[in-house]
């Protein structure tokens, strides 16, 4: 029987919705592990503790990379065959875990993830396939084989925030692995404040990230493009024109644009540099 170890990385929840993320997967996993990033309702995720759930609290905001190695380490310390992480505002449409375990059909899938609903606009990312292939994943939702991941080497900790998924998943594929999509699974998510905007009909989706996040967005891409550029080349040149499309979105539908601009600047530098 293989066992699964669920992992939440939390700063400041909203502790009603982090409530609906946990029934909506405990049902379906070993045990689960909160590992929180200096919240200020610290004392209330303690509440949360039971037999099956425990709590790890970090002093500091050690950033998404070394949560998720610290969750790496206590998974393979107490011998669980895989993770499933999750972001602190997601949770499972209803309890399809079994569907991601299901995709894990040989020994080259690293990783398993759900369909996706973002919660603010509506926007479905379905595919097409009960299992389909994909090239890159978010965190929140991922069935993850522990052994594969730490044998890769964990979790990027340079990236603090944003695109560690993604990096995780292109030195994957790198190595030979798999990431797998369920259409059955859905997870509804948060991305950012997200609202839809029409051009001649035509959906455009603005985030409306804050200007920090910004920073790490346009670090990390950079980070990225250096790191995987003669390696996988399309998909840094696909991206790059997405980095493109971002900054018009930025300038056209979001506010503080000149804040986020400036930002965007700074971590392109910062990621020449990382």
């Amino acid at each position: 029987m293989k066992t699964i170890l669920g992992v939440i990385i939390t700063h400041n929840p909203d502790i009603k919705l982090l409530k609906k993320n946990i029934v909506s997967f405990i049902d379906s996993v070993n045990a689960v592990i909160i590992i929180d990033n200096d919240s200020k309702t610290i004392e209330e995720l303690f509440s949360f503790e039971t037999d099956k759930i425990s709590v790890l609290s970090n002093k500091t905001n050690l950033g998404i990379a070394d949560a998720l190695n610290q969750a790496l380490v206590h998974a393979q310390k107490n011998h669980f065959d895989f993770i499933l992480t999750m972001d602190q505002d997601s949770f499972f449409e209803s309890d399809t875990i079994q569907d991601l375990l299901f995709g894990f059909k040989n020994d080259k899938t690293a990783i398993v993830c759900p369909s996706l609903k973002d919660m603010n606009s509506h926007h479905f990312d379905l595919v097409s396939e009960e299992y389909s292939e994909i090239f890159t994943a978010i965190t929140s939702g991922c069935l993850c084989n522990v052994y594969i991941l730490k044998s890769v080497g964990g979790f990027d900790s340079k990236m603090f925030i944003d695109y560690v998924d993604f990096e995780i998943c292109l030195r994957l594929q790198n190595a030979g692995y798999k990431i797998i999509k369920s259409q059955k699974s859905v997870l509804c998510h948060h991305l950012g404040e997200s609202k839809i905007h029409y051009i001649f009909g035509l959906p455009i989706i603005s985030t409306n990230h804050s200007p920090l996040r910004r920073f790490y967005y346009a670090r990390n891409k950079i980070y990225i493009y250096k790191k995987y550029f003669f390696v996988f080349p399309i998909y840094v040149l696909r991206d790059i024109l997405s980095f493109g499309k971002t900054i018009l979105i930025i300038l056209f539908f979001e506010k503080l644009k000149t804040e986020k601009i400036k930002m965007i600047l700074k971590g392109i530098w910062k990621g020449l540099h990382l």
